[in-house]
């Protein structure tokens, strides 16, 4: 009977260990969560929500497929947080209009340039946005600071209840034509008639002063005609 013995040196043992965990991707990404975000971004806006993947998202980043679950607990956790960027994207553009006007026309251009990421700031993938604080709180900020540019073009104080229907009318609007772009359904109207952002929002001008009757003055009659012909 023969018996064959295998010896097996430690530095070979060492040399396969790491062979094999050279095949491993890194867990660890310096900036992680920003570069999701950049990517997923993209990602939106060049082929829509339903390809956005954090498997993919992963792969793209050379991170392993559970490295993206470390910032964001599933596919809508990352969804929430692009909306909240946006949102603190629009509040920053309000923060350098100097007029009501330009803050309706940056809004439209913010909006052409990012449809798919305005329809998710908007839109219902979320459902409501206080299961998300920090979402939650992007948007109310974002929309105190259109409240605040309304009551100062009406003069009055953000709490009246017209700062806020011209608000909410003046949002209406910009917001209105703006998905009307986005989604082509303006192509077949001609493009010599079409509005830029800044024709558009001339029409935010604060709404006119009721206009009140003036009262009549009615002349006293004098005492003698008053009093009839003398007798």
């Amino acid at each position: 009977m023969c018996t064959v013995h295998i010896t097996v040196y430690p530095g070979n043992v060492y040399n396969v260990n790491m062979a094999s965990a050279k095949k491993t991707k890194p867990y660890h990404h310096g900036a992680l969560r920003p570069s999701l975000l950049a990517a997923a971004r993209a990602r939106l806006e060049r082929n829509g929500l339903e390809t956005l993947s954090l498997r993919e998202l992963a792969r793209q980043a050379g991170v392993s497929p559970n490295a993206p679950y470390r910032h964001f607990q599933d596919k809508t956790d990352l969804l929430a947080a692009l909306a909240e960027e946006g949102f603190r994207e629009l509040t920053k553009e309000f923060q350098a209009c100097g007029s009501f006007a330009e803050m309706g026309a940056a809004y439209v251009e913010f909006a052409l340039r990012n449809p798919n990421l305005l329809r998710l700031m908007f839109g219902n993938p979320l459902g409501t946005a206080e299961s998300y604080p920090g979402l939650a709180a992007a948007s109310r900020e974002c929309f105190g600071m259109l409240l605040d540019g309304a009551a100062r073009t009406v003069n009055l104080p953000p709490s009246h209840p017209q700062s806020f229907q011209f608000a909410l009318a003046s949002w209406s609007l910009v917001h209105g034509f703006a998905t009307l772009r986005n989604d082509g359904a303006l192509a077949h109207l001609p493009p010599e008639g079409m509005p830029t952002a800044a024709e558009l929002t001339r029409c935010l001008a604060p709404p006119a002063a009721p206009v009140r009757p003036k009262p009549k003055r009615v002349r006293a009659k004098s005492r003698d005609r008053a009093a009839g012909p003398a007798t």
